[in-house]
This record gives C-alpha cells, structure tokens and sequence, in this order.
C-alpha cells in the first residue's frame, strides 16, 4: 500500500508508457513542488508519505514519451555501456527483488552486485556487453520485461546514439508480429461468430423470450424443468411464484398498456435483484417465477421477504403496488419417483395453490407452508409468550378446553421461531419478557408478511397512557391490564380463532 525506498524507479516506467513527454509534466510538477504535501495518493500505485519532494522532482526531470527532445551526450561522458546496464539493472531490481535477479545471472559472464547495483566484472568482450546482459535479461524475465524496458532504452538511444540490443531487434519483434497477426486473425473470427451469434440469438428470442419484459417465457420455463427432472442429477432447489396484487383492477382502472408497464417495471426489479446463480421466468398474466439455488428454505424466505418489501417500498409507480411469494420446495425424495411431465406439472400446481392462498389473505405476503395456511377442521392455534411460567400454564388449560392448541414460550427470541413454525392465529403476550419486551417484539413481526397481521393480545401489570399509545401505534388493538378475567381473555381470543377458522375454510 505504501511506497518505498524504491519506489520512484518503480514509478518511471509507468510514466515513460503512457506521458506524452515531459512538457506535460514539467509545468504539473512545478505546481506541485510549491505546495505544502503530506501524502500523495495516486489513482495507480502505491500512497507515497516520504521524500514527496524528491518524488515530484523525479517527476519533474523525467524525459518520457512521444514528444521527447533529446539531448545527445557523449556516451564516454556517461561512464559508459556498463553503467546504462547498471541503470537497468536499478530498474529491474525495482520490480523483481535482489534473490531473483541474482538467480538470472548465475552462471553467466556477469558477476552483479545486486545490493548495490552494480556490474562488478563482465568475463565478456565489451562491445557485446549491452548484447549479452539484454539476452539474460530476457531469459530472466520473459518478452514482458523486455516491453516494460523499451521506454527506457529508446531514451538511451535518442540521447546517446547507442543501438538497441539486438533482443529487441529479435525475439521481441517477432513475437510482436506473430501477436499482430494472431490479433488480426482472431478478430475476423470474432467478427463471423458475432455476425453468427446475432442471427441465432435473435431466432432464440423470438422463441423464449417474453416480449414484455424480455425474460424467459413460460414454455422455456417448462422445457427448463423437463430437462432438470429428466437428468435425474438434482437434488433440491427451491421456486418461488410471485404474482403482482390486484392486476385485475390495474388493467380495468388504468388500461393494458399501463399494465404491461408495471410488468415490465415489476419484473426489472426482480431481474436485477436476482443473484447469479438464479433463474428468472415471466410465466402467464403478472406471474413470475424465481428459482432459487439454494438449499435451505430460510434463506430463500429471507430473500422472498426482502423482495416483497422492495417493491412495496418502491416510488416508481403512480399507485402502491405490492406482490405475493409462495415458496415451491423442489426435492428429490418427493419428486424423484415421479416422471419429468409429473414433476414439472406438481410444481405448476403447487406454485398456483400458494399464489391463490396468498391473494385469499388479502395479498402484499410471503407464503411458506400451504399445508399450515390451508388447514380445515376446528382447531386454533395460539402462542403464548409469559415469563411467568404458572400463569402461562392456566391460560394454556383454558385454552385446551375449548379445543384451541398451544404453545408457550418464555423468552422473546423463543417465542419468534414459535410463531413462525407453529402458525398461530393468536398472539398473547405479557409486557416484559426475558431478554426482550412484547413492543420490540411485535415490532419484529410486522417486518414479516407471514407474521404482520396476526391478532396480538397484551396483557401487563404496567398499563399507562403511554404503554397504550405505543400498542395503537403498533396495531395492538387488545391491552389487558393484570389482574384480569380470565373469561374476558378466552372470549377475545375465541373471537379471533372463529375469524380465522371461517377465513381458511
């Protein structure tokens, strides 16, 4: 992250490729060597909190690029090939660390001082020197070293008059052809496929895509599921049908073509909030389906909660609009037996029943189980959340008596799992429960659509003005002030189970 002793050769490089030349960056650099700088941190490389003067300056000085004016120097003046090598060398060791450079040069006519990047003996002729240290340059460090170096040696030959060593002359401009010409090559290739892919594409959509909304159609949808259950290699995935509420309406209120947008702007949220792994279909009408690769059922839950609450909660529309989930468990134990038209058709139908059963409690809701949401018979359910365990214990046998099963919880995170697996039609709770209090916690069931619209009933010692407040303002519509009559208790909570009961059947 931060820069090092070696850092300004590392710098220069970068420079050299891509400044223009160094009357761009001269006048830059003046500005800035004026100024009072603590740190530099540059859009490339690395935060620079030391010598930032000598950093600019390196700047400043640097002769770089297309527009580079050379100054030519008398080459002995310089000391010489053997320290424009050494200057190399400096750079290179800038980028590949003193083991490994030391490495490239064993056994070779060159002894180097790495710490101090120096050439202390060449076993060599001299005038083969610039040949020989560039030839194990490139055996070191490949044709992209040699690359990265060429700024550097094309300065050197501007201003001094030296040749380029014959690597680049080489090795390095045949590779740059036979890469020009594969480059050439390969965008014919890429042209013909492209030409090819857009012709196949565009029959493809015309066949699977939906023209609304340009996701896949239902009749992809069906092939997909033949294909999964026709492998036989799946294990469990999970569907969730999602149908926009009161399209009906929509469409005789405000006319198809307005409709056909909140479609599409419906299904533009989904699409983009679907992870990668997942599959997202527009099936007839204001349907849709996701499916879901994921394993655990909660998790999807969470998913289908969140997208429910994203749209609800979006502003694009002229009205509210609001959706129903029905999460599909799709696993091999159940379906595996079955062929792939039975299987494919058993998704169809339960995706359908859990959209229906949605839209029959008033819609804007996730539903899991629809077993649990369909049930018949006589039987209510209520949970009842009471740290005090007796109390808890009597309501419970009052309740057994009029055929109203129960759960009892004594904490507030208990008493969540509860209701989510139990499915109660009533909620009794007292005021303060362990580790939480009976408000938060009704809080916490608004955020679920499963949860939100079950009767809660609160019962406290502690009922004031502003206790009261804070219930209506959650949709506690029934406070109960201890001690109580038990049969005012039994008779409102009857009240809501007969509503239930007669709702479900």
């Amino acid at each position: 992250l931060f820069a090092g002793q070696d850092y300004r050769e590392k710098m220069i490089p970068f420079h050299e490729h891509y400044m223009p030349g160094n009357e761009i960056l001269r006048p830059v650099m003046d500005i800035l060597l004026k100024q009072d700088i603590s740190m530099i941190c540059p859009q490339h490389g690395s935060v620079i909190r030391q010598d930032i003067t000598e950093h600019i300056t390196t700047l400043r000085n640097l002769e770089c690029g297309l527009l580079l004016n050379p100054v030519h120097s008398n080459l002995q003046a310089e000391e010489g090939v053997q320290r424009l090598a050494e200057r190399v060398l400096l750079r290179i060791l800038s980028f590949y660390g003193a083991e490994q450079v030391a490495e490239w040069f064993e056994d070779s006519p060159f002894e180097i001082d790495v710490q101090n990047a120096r050439i202390v003996e060449y076993e060599g002729q001299l005038d083969e020197l610039w040949n020989d240290f560039f030839d194990r340059i490139y055996h070191g460090g490949g044709s992209r070293l040699i690359s990265l170096l060429e700024p550097m040696v094309e300065k050197f030959q501007k201003e001094l008059g030296i040749t380029k060593p014959r690597i680049f002359m080489s090795t390095l401009v045949q590779e740059k052809q036979r890469s020009a010409q594969l480059r050439k090559e390969k965008a014919a290739l890429e042209a013909v496929n492209a030409s090819l892919q857009n012709s196949l594409e565009l029959t493809q959509e015309e066949m699977t895509k939906d023209q609304v909304t340009g996701l896949y159609n239902e009749d992809f949808f069906v092939r997909y599921l033949l294909n999964i259950f026709n492998e036989g290699r799946w294990s469990q995935f999970h569907a969730l049908f999602i149908q926009i509420d009161n399209m009906r309406e929509i469409n005789e209120n405000q006319g198809d073509y307005e409709g056909d947008e909140i479609i599409q702007q419906v299904g533009s949220i989904l699409f983009y909030e679907k992870t990668e792994s997942d599959y997202l279909f527009r099936i007839d009408g204001p349907v849709f389906v996701l499916v879901c690769d994921e394993s655990d059922p909660q998790e999807v839950l969470k998913r289908a909660e969140m997208l429910r609450t994203r749209v609800e909660e979006d502003r694009r529309f002229f009205t509210q609009i609001t959706i129903s989930l029905g999460l599909v468990p799709v696993n091999y134990d159940l379906l595996g037996a079955l062929s792939a038209t039975d299987a494919m058709e058993y998704v169809f139908t339960i995706g359908r029943r859990v959209l229906r059963s949605a839209q029959r409690n008033g819609g804007n809701r996730v539903i899991e189980d629809i077993h649990a949401t369909e049930r018949g018979g006589n039987e209510g359910r209520v949970v009842i959340i009471e740290y005090d365990y007796f109390h808890a214990q009597l309501i419970s046998e009052a309740l057994e008596s009029l055929s109203i099963k129960t759960k009892i919880c004594l904490s507030g995170p208990e008493a969540i799992d509860t209701i989510l697996d139990f499915h109660p039609d009533v909620i009794i709770s007292e005021l303060f429960l362990l580790e939480t209090d009976a408000f938060s916690l009704r809080e916490e069931l608004l955020e679920h659509s499963r949860t939100k619209d079950i009767p809660f009933i609160l019962i406290s010692h502690q009922k004031n003005e502003a206790a009261v407040a804070r219930a209506i303002n959650l949709g506690i519509l029934n406070f109960i002030k201890k001690p109580y009559m038990l049969p005012e208790l039994l008779g409102i909570v009857d009240s809501y189970v007969t509503k239930a009961l007669q709702h479900g059947n």
